[in-house]
């Protein structure tokens, strides 16, 4: 709570922000799941998934979160799928790139480029842009 205070709410805005997050809690949910499985490993191998007490035979408290953890890993999924993040996340990617070729083209134009000059920027500029996108990867 207090470096929530101290740092405040973070801002989600728009999509890429929210299937951003989206994709985070994901992978935090993922970690989560796997530590959970070394644990919940060990205790199967021990034959310890249960234990007795006052009230009776119980869950271990772990088996009882990697039931849990796994639970939400799959809803998330199925929920990212379901409403087509992935295609989303395609569409915006496209939408950027219109929006830069357009600036590119815009800015070449604005130039006044010769024929020659043109042509070398009609084969570096794919190029480029090519290279920027593998070392985004």
């Amino acid at each position: 709570m207090k470096r929530l205070e101290r740092e405040g709410y973070p801002v989600i805005s728009g999509p890429e922000a929210v299937i951003e997050i989206l994709e985070e809690r994901l992978s935090v949910q993922v970690g989560f799941a796997r530590a959970l499985d070394t644990l919940v490993k060990r205790l199967a191998e021990t034959e310890a998934l249960r234990y007795e007490n006052r009230a009776g035979e119980q869950l271990r408290g772990e088996l009882q979160a990697w039931m849990k953890v796994n639970e939400q890993v799959a809803k998330l999924g199925m929920d990212y799928v379901k409403i087509g993040l992935d295609e989303r996340k395609v569409r915006l990617a496209e939408a950027q790139a219109a929006i830069l070729l357009g600036v590119i083209d815009a800015v070449i134009r604005r130039l006044e480029l010769s024929s020659d000059q043109k042509r070398i920027a009609a084969v570096v500029i794919p190029e480029e842009l090519e290279r920027v996108s593998i070392e985004g990867s």
